[in-house]
């Protein structure tokens, strides 16, 4: 009697276990945003329902010409921007959006004269001002510059000239990054690399762009790259984050042509031969590196964020036991930050995709593709309109990649979108 009570028991207790899964009282439906979910794998629709987040239906497109570097924006009005260089001649920058009627026919940002490359994705100001720099040479013995454009009103405006490098083009490592600031000024970080040491420089533009002002000078090793990073903000300041050898980080502040703070010591934090992503304020790192697990280790994907107080956060393994193949990152002007990857699972290949707040993560999630192998081309996310998206390939042909444009509406821009500085 004793005996079929229990089995009785049980069995109400497993149908109550049940109903709760389906009706969303467990836990396990709505994860807590903030726990490392990616250690446990519930299933799918257990561990990514979520009523503040709403995928849209994949859009394909085919990139014309085939492209080589490809750059994401989202827009104030959710409009999808995909700008990308190709690896033929001409080599220009080329542009399409995602308009009501579909994609715009690709343009030609501005027929500059050499070869031009991508860099860093577009700024989108809070105008819905799209501001782009590029780097190009005008012949295969000039040395690299850095050129600036606008999107406003369906057109871009001509092409100029920021920043020209002063090292031979055979040894070029020339980055730059533009900041929208107040009153119609854009702000740009600039890091100038040599064989063996980077120049940073700072420069802004109101009607025309100033002549370049160097700030600093740091390491460059050819197996790590730059031992420093320099990020713009808002404000016509320019943080510079610098490791020694030892990987000590060093923090300094520069504005109005002079440092208001000097190698200030942030602790062991390592961004030589790291990825790095800044909203102006918070400082996100990222880096795939060995991550042991029973019988061997797999290549995983860490983060760490060092905030606008330089309080570094713990390093997280975003991808947990499973190894990842290619990772892709962006911010937005309001402070928010995202992250997506292609991560494998046994047979199984997936794009994980994470969002941060400054440096508070908000969301994990597994984004919905439709191809076997979805390698991640870029990511982008708009913290007013809400809007998040991934650039994924679903195939290949010959002469260019399938891709699929997949974004979700969600709730992030109800968390407050006043610009970062």
């Amino acid at each position: 009697m004793v005996r079929e009570r229990w089995r009785i028991s049980a069995s109400i207790g497993m149908f109550v276990v049940l109903f709760l899964l389906v009706a969303g009282a467990i836990g396990a439906q709505s994860p807590d945003q903030n726990d490392n979910d990616h250690f446990v794998y519930l299933p799918l629709v257990a561990r990514e329902y979520d009523p503040t987040w709403a995928w849209r239906e994949g859009i394909t497109i085919t990139l014309t010409p085939s492209p080589g570097g490809i750059l994401m924006a989202i827009d104030h009005q959710r409009r999808v921007h995909l700008l990308w260089d190709v690896s033929l001649s001409p080599k220009f920058i080329y542009h399409s959006y995602l308009s009501s009627s579909g994609w715009t026919s690709p343009t030609v940002v501005a027929s500059s004269l050499g070869f031009s490359e991508v860099m860093h994705p577009p700024a989108v100001a809070i105008n819905d001002i799209m501001h782009l720099l590029w780097r190009n040479r005008e012949t295969s013995n000039a040395p690299y510059r850095i050129l600036y454009a606008t999107f406003e009103g369906g057109q871009w405006t001509p092409e100029e000239v920021v920043f020209q490098s002063r090292y031979s083009p055979l040894i070029y490592r020339l980055q730059g990054i533009a900041k929208p600031g107040f009153s119609g000024v854009v702000h740009a970080a600039i890091v100038d690399c040599g064989l063996f040491s980077c120049d940073a420089y700072y420069t802004s533009r109101r009607d025309a762009w100033k002549p370049a002002t160097q700030m600093d000078n740091f390491q460059f090793a050819l197996l790590e790259g730059p031992y420093g990073k320099a990020w713009p903000d808002s404000l016509g300041g320019i943080r510079l984050y610098v490791n020694n050898n030892n990987y000590d980080l060093y923090y300094s502040y520069w504005q109005n042509g002079q440092f208001l703070v000097r190698n200030r010591p942030v602790g062991r934090v390592k961004i030589a031969g790291r990825e790095t992503l800044s909203d102006g304020n918070n400082l996100h790192i990222f880096w795939l590196d060995k991550v042991p697990i029973s019988g061997g280790e797999v290549t995983g994907l860490y983060h760490q964020c060092l905030d606008d107080n330089l309080t570094s956060y713990p390093v997280e393994v975003l991808s947990g036991y499973n190894p990842v193949q290619k990772v892709v990152g962006s911010t937005d002007y309001f402070g928010f930050a995202a992250l997506a990857w292609e991560e494998s699972e046994g047979s199984t290949a997936r794009i994980r995709l994470g969002i941060w707040n400054g440096c508070s993560r908000l969301y994990l999630k597994t984004v919905p593709t439709r191809g076997e192998r979805t390698p991640p081309y870029a990511v982008a996310v708009n913290g007013s309109s809400g809007t998040v998206c991934v650039l994924a390939g679903y195939s290949y042909l010959w002469y260019s990649p399938q891709l699929e444009i997949i974004c979700a509406d969600t709730e992030i821009g109800r968390i407050g979108v006043d610009p970062a500085n």
